[in-house]
């Protein structure tokens, strides 16, 4: 168990940063390295020359921005720790591309209304960036990656900060000193949004609009849309100069490694190939080392991530929960993959979420099918495929009524595509018991209806204005007629009014309602585990598949 734990601690999962210090490679490129918890570690184990090379370029880096002064720490103030991570930085195949070390404000320490007040910031959908990788493939968009260099350290603080001074960079004439931050350093509870805010101010003073953000050359030709994450920035644009200029202009005012085409982003390997018009989104490596970290790598696999018409229920008061921290831990990755570029686990995952304070074996058992359904699937992703210039918006929405057994609550779901290539899709328990399939159906419209207003919104504001209703195909026709007028109002006057947008929305023709056969309603995989068929023939429609 203690081995398992050590190789999830080494894993890279959350989005990856990249930073401008040197690369320092090991010679087997695919080994596996013990990242140090401390200096200590780091300067007397196997690969302290090369830890010892990127403490160095971190402590000079921050030096050269003149992060800090060394003062004498006033009387009264709080005083915040700092600590020296180390990680190994891999490529999208695996391969180590550098050591690196970062010097972080032990942030936990900082006093609200003291140290920090506001902490929010915002960073882009990955339903967003689904959507521009799908248009830029349809439209034949220019598509390149950004990285900012110690992203963090550009932000200016407000707050008045104090922080120890590093390990191993403590000054010899002034021991007793403290930090005075002048840079947002990382950790700190605020250093993301100071830097959000600075490159913010930038882009608006730049000529950008925030939707994302964009900016246009000629109102109705050329265009650079540029999405930020953190310190990952993609830029699209149908105009390769405009594009080099805007990535020139970047650069001078920030520090900025240019990646060229984008190939990963967010722990997605992009692949794209432009003369047949397809780009696929996948995460091989990623899953693969959810598998190893779970002792599942060599597991049979599965045709379904869950049983047909499988239920499950929550544990009685005499039952006992197990391995409850190693199945959260399995949901946890999980989601982010469902969230990502597997839309065909987004119901099973949630399904089994709900039982994550207490899951017993039927649970357990549950999430391990889900493993060995990824297993049989490692190589499988997203295919965008482009049909032609076009770039129509529809929708599918279904709900699985009282499919919850505990609580007799019902699961919305739908499915959102782009002239095929499935950018968004949603699996959800309602917060509301409903008393009839009608219902049911009714108020998973409403959050499909959401869900297509937002997409309009962000089409019109890159220049796709939806010229005409956007279609959600719906199943139930008790559900489309109470979409249109208000039908059977005795049996669904007790219906929230919030659920009553999608009406509003049908009549100002912002959305229009069509009826589908339920044979080919794709958003059925979002609500309930479907047979082995349907399963294969929902996840060909949803656009899943191997990835060459």
């Amino acid at each position: 168990m203690n081995e398992v734990r050590n190789v999830g601690e080494r894993r890279i999962r959350r989005p990856p940063k990249r930073f401008d210090e040197e690369c320092y490679v090991v010679n087997d490129l695919t080994a596996e390295i013990n990242e140090p918890t401390n200096m200590d570690e780091a300067y007397s184990g196997e690969h302290s020359a090369e830890w010892k090379k990127a403490t160095d370029s971190e402590f000079n880096s921050l030096i050269e921005n003149d992060t800090w002064e060394l003062v004498t720490l006033p009387e009264g103030k709080n005083i915040v720790g700092s600590k020296w991570v180390f990680k190994v930085k891999r490529d999208a195949n695996g391969t180590v591309e550098r050591f690196k070390a970062r010097l972080v404000a032990q942030g936990y320490s900082q006093a609200e209304g003291v140290d920090y007040h506001e902490v929010f910031s915002p960073v882009v959908r990955n339903t967003s960036i689904r959507t521009l990788l799908a248009l830029a493939n349809t439209c034949d968009w220019e598509v390149h990656q950004m990285d900012v260099h110690t992203a963090f350290l550009q932000g200016d603080l407000d707050e008045e900060i104090y922080m120890k001074q590093p390990d191993g960079y403590v000054d010899e004439e002034n021991p007793n000193h403290v930090c005075k931050l002048k840079k947002s350093l990382y950790g700190l509870k605020q250093a993301a949004r100071c830097w959000n805010s600075a490159i913010d101010s930038y882009l608006k003073s730049d000529g950008y609009k925030q939707i994302g953000a964009v900016k246009r050359q000629n109102a109705k030709i050329d265009f650079v849309i540029l999405s930020l994450h953190v310190d990952d920035i993609l830029l699209f644009s149908n105009d390769v100069g405009m594009l080099n200029k805007e990535k020139k202009s970047l650069g001078k005012r920030f520090k900025i490694e240019d990646l060229g085409d984008v190939n990963h982003v967010l722990g997605m390997l992009v692949k794209r190939d432009r003369k047949s018009r397809i780009l696929t989104i996948s995460q091989p490596k990623y899953l693969e080392g959810v598998l190893k970290r779970f002792n599942m790598e060599n597991c049979k696999p599965v045709s379904t991530p869950m049983e047909p018409g499988k239920k499950f229920y929550e544990l009685s008061d005499d039952e006992d929960p197990v391995n409850i921290h190693e199945y959260q831990k399995i949901i946890g990755c999980l989601t982010y993959a469902t969230t990502s570029t597997r839309p065909n686990l987004a119901s099973a995952v949630g399904i089994l979420s709900k039982y994550m304070s207490r899951p017993g074996k039927e649970h357990w058992q549950g999430v391990k099918r889900i493993l060995r359904y990824v297993q049989g699937t490692l190589d499988y992703g997203l295919i965008f495929r482009a049909k032609d210039n076009t770039c129509t918006l529809t929708g599918c929405s279904d709900a699985d009524w009282a499919g919850d057994l505990d609580t007799r609550r019902s699961t919305s779901g739908y499915v959102f595509q782009i002239e095929g290539s499935t950018v968004s899709w949603h699996s959800k328990r309602q917060t509301c018991v409903s008393k009839s399939k009608n219902e049911a159906e009714y108020v998973a419209l409403s959050l499909a209806t959401q869900e297509a207003v937002w997409f309009r919104r962000l089409l019109s504001d890159i220049g796709l204005t939806q010229k005409t209703p956007s279609i959600i195909y719906e199943d139930n026709r008790g559900a489309i007629e109470l979409s249109k007028n208000a039908k059977f109002h005795d049996r669904t006057k007790h219906i929230d009014i919030s659920f009553h947008f999608v009406r509003e929305k049908v009549t100002d023709q912002t959305v229009n309602v069509e009826y589908c056969q339920t044979e080919e309603m794709i958003a059925d995989i979002m609500t309930k585990p479907v047979s082995k068929v349907k399963f294969e023939t929902f996840k060909a429609m949803l656009g899943i598949g191997k990835i060459n």
